[in-house]
């Protein structure tokens, strides 16, 4: 069953989100380090969860800056509400 609820409240930079800026487009996103399965490993990475609408277009090395941080993008999951958790390197 799809869920039918307005995400863009969690996208609120003056609530929860942060602006980041991808490929020199700003862009509304949590940041956070979030633990992710990586083969068999749970690791943490530095991730973004974003309107998956927003994620549309993106290849791994993009430039990402959030704050004055320097990351580049590798991989995204969906998760099938209109959100996609966003899994960044460093630059």
């Amino acid at each position: 069953m799809a869920m039918d609820e307005d995400m863009s409240v969690f996208m609120d930079t003056d609530d929860f989100a942060d602006e980041v800026v991808i490929n020199d487009q700003p862009f509304s996103a949590i940041f956070d380090n979030a633990e992710v399965v990586e083969g068999e490993m749970l690791v943490t990475r530095p991730t973004l969860m974003m309107a998956t609408d927003d994620t549309a277009g993106l290849v791994e090395s993009d430039s990402v800056v959030v704050g004055v941080k320097q990351f580049t993008y590798d991989y995204q999951t969906d998760d099938g509400t209109g959100m996609s958790l966003v899994v960044l390197k460093d630059a």
